[in-house]
């Protein structure tokens, strides 16, 4: 997957392809930095009883919003593949 979104903004914008993986090596630091950061902020913000239930929240809400998110990019990718299909059967 990450090599298509790789080769499919290289040939959009014309970008080096090492440029590219710096981009997205940035992007992935900078999620993997932030994803504990937001899990303790939220374990301190309540009290210890409901610790339990806020870090499985937490969870659970960043589970949803990458089912979420995974599902947009799929349909962003089938209708590329789609009318990328149809301009080259017309062509």
């Amino acid at each position: 997957m990450v090599s298509w979104v790789c080769s499919y903004f290289q040939h959009l914008t014309q970008t080096l392809l090492l440029e590219l993986i710096i981009y997205e090596a940035i992007a992935g630091i900078g999620a993997s930095i932030g994803i504990p950061i937001f899990t303790v902020a939220a374990q301190n913000a309540v009290t210890k009883r409901d610790l339990g239930v806020v870090t499985s929240s937490t969870m659970y809400f960043r589970f949803i919003g990458g089912v979420i998110g995974l599902a947009v990019l799929g349909v962003i990718v089938n209708m590329t593949l789609k009318l990328n299909l149809q301009y080259n059967q017309s062509h």
